[in-house]
This record gives C-alpha cells, sequence and structure tokens, in this order.
C-alpha cells in the first residue's frame, strides 16, 4: 500500500498517537494500513472504533483482503455503541435496548405525564447534557419527566441508547466491568468524541492498551451533540503523553478549493496548527455569485447542474432553503437525492404501524406503549395491559384493567386488544389481514381534512400497500423494510444536503448556497462561531473540481463574513446581480 511521508509516519507510530487528519488526507487508508501492520507484525489485538455503522462497514471490506481468518479474528469493528453494548452483553449486564426514535417517543410520554412545565426541547436536550455527563443532575423541573422514563424503561427491563455508555462507565468505576482485552484501539473522526465515550477510551489507555486516535479538529462540527472537538486531543496529548502526526496534503481537490478553505479555517484560535497542501495543484473552478433574491439564486443553481446533476452537491447551512430548491427542481423535472430526509418509516403514523406489528412477532412494549399514546387511555394501564397480554394469548380483558377507563377509552383498548390477539395467531398463514386491521385502526386517529392529517392517512395508506405487497409472513415483511435503504432513489440526481450531514462525502462538483449573515453564522449560535467557521470549511472541502458559492443581498440578507475571511469577498465586491 502506497504512502507518503506523513502517512508512514502514523502507520509505523507505536504507543499513543495522535494523527491530525485533514480533508482527503487519506485517514482511512492509514487506519488500515496500520491495522495490517500490527496484525501482520505482533500477535497483538485490536479494535477500531467508529461513529457510523457505514465507516465501520468500509473499514471491514478494505481490510479483509489484507489479512487472514486468524487475523481477523484478532480485529474487532464496530461503532461506539456497538462495541459497548457487547462489552456489557458478555458479562450479563444488559436488557432490551431501546433506539432513539422510541426513546425519545417514551420520553414524550412521560413528559406528558409529568405535566412538565419547560417545552419538550428544552428537556430532551438537558437529557441528552445527563447522558453525556455535561451536566451532573436534571434541573428540578425536569426530575419527575425523568424518573417517569426511568420507571417504564426499567418496568420493561430496558435501556436506551443514550444511557448505554454511562452504563458502561458506572460498573467500570465500581470495578464490577474490566476494560476490553485489547492491545491497539484506534478511533475514528476522534474529534466527535463526547466526555463518556473519552472516559471510556481513557480506562483501557490504563488498562495498557495504546491508542491511536485520528481526526481533524478543523471539521469538529457537532458541538449540540456534546462532541468535545480540540479539547479531546489536548486531554490525549497531556494525559497519556500522545505524539501528534500532521496529515496535511489533501488528494480530493484543486488548490483553489483548499486555498480559500485554509484561509478561513485559520481564523479560529482553539486549533492544532497544521498546514494544508493540494496534491493535485491548480486546475480547479470556484466562483462566488451574490444574487438580488432567492428566485435568482435558485434559477442559477438550476442553470448550472441540469445537464449533469449527478455530478452535483447542493449544500446548504439549513434545510430550509434547501426545501424551496426542491420544489423548483422537482416543476423542472430533475432528480435530486435528499439525504436531510427522514427515513418514511420513521413518520408518525407509519412508525407506530411498525411497532405494533413487530409486537405481535416479538415482544415490544415499548413500541407498543409509543403507538398508544395516540389513545387517551392512562399511561399505567396501557403498562398492566401489556404485562396481561405478555403472559395471556387467549384470555378476555380484565374488569379490573377497564374500571378506570370511560367508554371511549374502553372501546379503543378492546380493539386494538382484539387485533393485537388474532393477529398472535395469523402471523404466518394471513399476513395481510393483520397489516390492514392495525393500519384501519390507527387511521381513526387522523380522520379529518386538515393537511397534516391527509398527508399521515396517506403515509399510512401506503405503508399498509407496501408491506402487504411483500412476500412472506408478517416477520419477513418487517425484516425487509428494516434492512433495505428506503433513501435510495433509482437513477441517480443532485444531492441535496446541509453541512452537517455532507461530513465525510465528497463530489465532484459542489454548490455551496444561501451563505448569508443570519444562516451562516447562525444568529442563535452567536457564541460559537469558531464551530459556525468549522462547519462552513467542512461545506467547503467536499469539492473536488468545482465549487460555486451564492449568497442573497437584497434586505436584510447580505453576504456572510465568512466570504471575507476566506478571501473570495472583497468590501467593496458584493454587489447583487
Amino acid at each position: 500500500m502506497q504512502l507518503d511521508k506523513s502517512q508512514a509516519s502514523a502507520v509505523s507510530s507505536s504507543g499513543n498517537t495522535l494523527v491530525i487528519a485533514g480533508p482527503g488526507s487519506g485517514k482511512t487508508r492509514v487506519l488500515v494500513a496500520k491495522a495490517i501492520r500490527i496484525l501482520r507484525e505482533t500477535n497483538s489485538r485490536v479494535m477500531i472504533v467508529t461513529f457510523t455503522k457505514k465507516a465501520a462497514t468500509t473499514l471491514v471490506n478494505r481490510l479483509k483482503p489484507h489479512a487472514t481468518k486468524l487475523q481477523m479474528k484478532r480485529l474487532q469493528i464496530g461503532t461506539f455503541h456497538a462495541l459497548i453494548i457487547k462489552h456489557l452483553e458478555i458479562n450479563g449486564l444488559i436488557g432490551q435496548l431501546v433506539g432513539p426514535e422510541s426513546g425519545n417517543n417514551l420520553l414524550q410520554l412521560a413528559y406528558d405525564a409529568a405535566k412538565c412545565e419547560i417545552p419538550f426541547d428544552e428537556f430532551i436536550n438537558f437529557v441528552d447534557q445527563l447522558h453525556s455527563h455535561t451536566i451532573s443532575e436534571l434541573p428540578s423541573e425536569c426530575e419527575r419527566a425523568y424518573e417517569i422514563y426511568l420507571q417504564k424503561l426499567e418496568r420493561h427491563k430496558a435501556i436506551d441508547l443514550g444511557r448505554v455508555i454511562k452504563l458502561a462507565i458506572d460498573y467500570m468505576r465500581k470495578g464490577e466491568l474490566s476494560p476490553l482485552p485489547v492491545n491497539e484501539m484506534f478511533i475514528d473522526e476522534f474529534q466527535d468524541i463526547d466526555k463518556q465515550q473519552l472516559e471510556w477510551v481513557l480506562r483501557h489507555a490504563m488498562n495498557k492498551t495504546n491508542i491511536t486516535a485520528v481526526g481533524d479538529d478543523d471539521q469538529s462540527i457537532y458541538k449540540f451533540r456534546n462532541a468535545m472537538g480540540y479539547d479531546a486531543f489536548k486531554v490525549i496529548e497531556k494525559k497519556l503523553n500522545a505524539r501528534y502526526v500532521r496529515m496535511g496534503t489533501n488528494y480530493r481537490s484543486y488548490s483553489e478549493i483548499v486555498t480559500s478553505a485554509t484561509a478561513l479555517i485559520e481564523c479560529n484560535e482553539a486549533r492544532i496548527s497544521k498546514i494544508y497542501h493540494a496534491q493535485k495543484g491548480v486546475g480547479g473552478r470556484i466562483g462566488v455569485s451574490v444574487f438580488d433574491s432567492v428566485e435568482a439564486e435558485q434559477d442559477a443553481i438550476i442553470d448550472a447542474i441540469q445537464t449533469n446533476p449527478n455530478e452535483w452537491a447542493v449544500i446548504s447551512r439549513t434545510n430550509y432553503r434547501l426545501k424551496e430548491l426542491e420544489k423548483r427542481l422537482s416543476g423542472w423535472g430533475i432528480p435530486f437525492i435528499s439525504n436531510g430526509k427522514s427515513n418514511f418509516w420513521e413518520f408518525s403514523p407509519v412508525k407506530d404501524l411498525v411497532g405494533l406489528l413487530t409486537h405481535i412477532v416479538r415482544s415490544d412494549p415499548i413500541s407498543v406503549n409509543n403507538a398508544l399514546s395516540l389513545t387517551a387511555i392512562k399511561h399505567d394501564v396501557v403498562d398492566e395491559w401489556i404485562d396481561f397480554r405478555a403472559k395471556e394469548k387467549n384470555k378476555a380483558l380484565p374488569y379490573t384493567l377497564c374500571k378506570s377507563l370511560n367508554k371511549s377509552e374502553i372501546k379503543s383498548l378492546v380493539t386494538i386488544d382484539t387485533i393485537m390477539c388474532n393477529g398472535f395467531a395469523l402471523t404466518k398463514t394471513e399476513p395481510e389481514k393483520i397489516i390492514k386491521n392495525v393500519a384501519s385502526w390507527l387511521s381513526h386517529f387522523y380522520r379529518g381534512d386538515d393537511d397534516k392529517k391527509v398527508a399521515a392517512r396517506g403515509r399510512l395508506f401506503t405503508a399498509m400497500d407496501s408491506l402487504v405487497k411483500l412476500r412472506g409472513d408478517l416477520g419477513k415483511r418487517l425484516r425487509t423494510i428494516t434492512e433495505s435503504n428506503r433513501n435510495d432513489i433509482e437513477g441517480g440526481g443532485v444531492q441535496l444536503l446541509t453541512m452537517h450531514s455532507s461530513k465525510g462525502l465528497e463530489f465532484k462538483k459542489v454548490w455551496l448556497m444561501a451563505v448569508e449573515e443570519g444562516v451562516i453564522p447562525h444568529p442563535k449560535l452567536a457564541m460559537s462561531m469558531e464551530e459556525e467557521r468549522r462547519l462552513l470549511f467542512v461545506g467547503m472541502t467536499r469539492a473536488e473540481e468545482e465549487r460555486m458559492i451564492s449568497a442573497v443581498h437584497s434586505g436584510k440578507s447580505s453576504p456572510s463574513r465568512f466570504l471575507y475571511e476566506a478571501r473570495l469577498l472583497e468590501d467593496d465586491s458584493a454587489v447583487a446581480v
């Protein structure tokens, strides 16, 4: 495997190492090459920790051709959550897992039950901060809701993904969970690590595991998720006496693209010093256009991408302007892929349909609890009903279960109870009937002519039709929709992405739109100016050959100060066209 001087230094390094890998510098190549070297030259056990399943799969596929089966047995690759869950499972310290969507729904139920007075978004934010150790305790107005949430999890012997890492650390602190037996641990995208994840890593380092942290503090853009960024590198440097290896050669982009992005990011003060260099040299195309209206900006984007939309990505700070562009692209018949969109199967009421059907196939009380939040039935009654049906599949509902309900609530409970009981017997023989019955019951909660309810019914019946058309028993149909990638669009098209979702990707041509004051930097994030600057840096470095940037200068809109810092505009050059 051919390596440049800095890549070779990273691969040959021993002990604790910080690899500062700039955009397009061959980060994955270095991770693969170093793992291969250690597996071939030693008997060490190697673990590579990632933040996404996609990154983990990529590394496995890149490593397999270069390692023997015996060597691969000494290698573990996975996300933080996957590896820590396995860590807990092999020690018998974890029960049912609740995913992010179900967890948030359960938090909503607890929030409602506690009649919490602060906005739900604030409550969720406080819970996230608690789980990541950013705060040590919740504000008093959140305590009751969180207590109800934990009670519900305990009742179903479940734990949410947000608390998995905290659980592992708590056991490690008490000496009830030993670090994993690995000699070398590599962490990919190290700038995205939070305090809890870092503690898990450091506890392995204290057990004589060598740490290789690979990332770029200039691409730390997840502060809202409590990512430590620059601070994480400084902790490793200080606590583990780690050496630095800087990889600044960009193999992705031409120098025109790299130079302006470098000028921008060098305005940040809290960063690790490095020199960026484009291996391709000159030959790229960049441009900045300032328009007098959003419509004029969209016209220019459409004109540029319509000949070869598959070559382009359009990137914006927020989804709002991308949504407006989507409408124009649809009108022109230009194909597009919007990675910012939520998965169809995660929308309400589709996720409720899937949750109830999943419970029929295998017990999933959390999903049922979420779905039945549509009714006015009290949460404790729902929990009692779930417990009763887990033990008794055929008996009639006991009077004690219904005595606290009114007629409407009893009707709702009896109806769904009948559907579920019939479902237990028909999963293999008549799955279509179960699907239609559950969908019909759910549709009653979305009756009405307002746009939201009409759209919800449309999604529900689209999901029902999709499941009915699939083959196999109910379990097989549910596995099919879970495992398939619902966001793929045949034929491709222009990629529409937020700056956050563009991270880690690269495109032949990129158009950064709405690079304006009040958009980037975002007005609510004035205290995180360096984070906003890093966010634009990430967007600017996605391009390989061509990068266009646009802004609207009209009324309250004006080009972002960042365009001046990047030396792409001068003080008198922002004239609208």
